[in-house]
Formats: C-alpha cells, sequence, structure tokens
C-alpha cells in the first residue's frame, strides 16, 4: 500500500508525462525557436520537481541520528532529573522544566527541517498557484 506521498509523486509524474507527450507533439506540428524555447520550458519544470522530490524524500536523516538525538535527550533530563534529587526545591524543579522545554523546541525544529512537507512546516503552493492562474489568463486572452 502507498502513502499519500508516494500516491502524489506518481500522479504528479503521470501529468509530465502527459505534459511532455503533448509539449512534443506541438513541438513536432510547427517546430519553430517558440516551440523549442517551450520544450525547454517544461523539461526545466520536470527537472525541477524531480529535485523537490529528491530533497523532500529521498534526503531525510539516518535512523541513527534520531536515536543518538533521542538518547541524548534521555540522558539530559536524567542527569537534570538527578541534579534536582540532590539539590532538592523549587530552584531545581525550574531547572528541569527549561531543560525539557528547551529539548523538546530543538526536537521539534530537527523534525521540522527533516520533514518540510509535514503539517509542522507547510510548503505553500500559492507561487505555483498565481503562475498557473497567469497562464491560464493569458491563453484565454489569446482566443
Amino acid at each position: 500500500m502507498q502513502s499519500i506521498e508516494e500516491e502524489q509523486i506518481d500522479r504528479f509524474k503521470e501529468l509530465q508525462d502527459e505534459l511532455w507527450a503533448r509539449a512534443v507533439a506541438i513541438a513536432n506540428h510547427n517546430p519553430t525557436p517558440i516551440t523549442a524555447l517551450f520544450l525547454q520550458s517544461v523539461n526545466e519544470v520536470i527537472d525541477m520537481h524531480e529535485k523537490r522530490v529528491t530533497v523532500s524524500v529521498s534526503h531525510r536523516m539516518e535512523a541513527i541520528f534520531w536515536i543518538t538525538l533521542y538518547g541524548l535527550t534521555v540522558f539530559a533530563m536524567f542527569a537534570a532529573g538527578y541534579d534536582a534529587a540532590l539539590k532538592g526545591g523549587r530552584h531545581a524543579i525550574k531547572s528541569v522544566l527549561m531543560v525539557a522545554v528547551a529539548f523538546s523546541i530543538v526536537l521539534t525544529l530537527v523534525v521540522t527541517l527533516d520533514r518540510p512537507r509535514q503539517d509542522l512546516s507547510p510548503v505553500t503552493q500559492a507561487a505555483l498557484i498565481d503562475l498557473q492562474n497567469d497562464i491560464r489568463h493569458s491563453m484565454q486572452l489569446q482566443q
């Protein structure tokens, strides 16, 4: 069973194949410098998508990194708790809470940087949507 991300990537590849086939058909039917530029632009769009997929899916941190990070977090919490038990009092509890919050923030940031497609840092598609609307508008004006 494919994940939603894999299904979306497969759908994008299908759309790219269709776009490329249409672009090649247009270029074969009317070989001009404009169609050559159009083919080059379509090729660049496909290349850019491949780079985005490679960065977002293939270049993730290895499991050993996560194990080490969580291990250090557990060790730091243990050490802070042990120190708080030795010192006692309210001051020690505050320091343990500050360490816990600091580690939580660091872990959240690392996860956000490692998996940018998830909800913590959504990647906006506004620029691509604006471009699509501009192209549709210019095509309507030509007709």
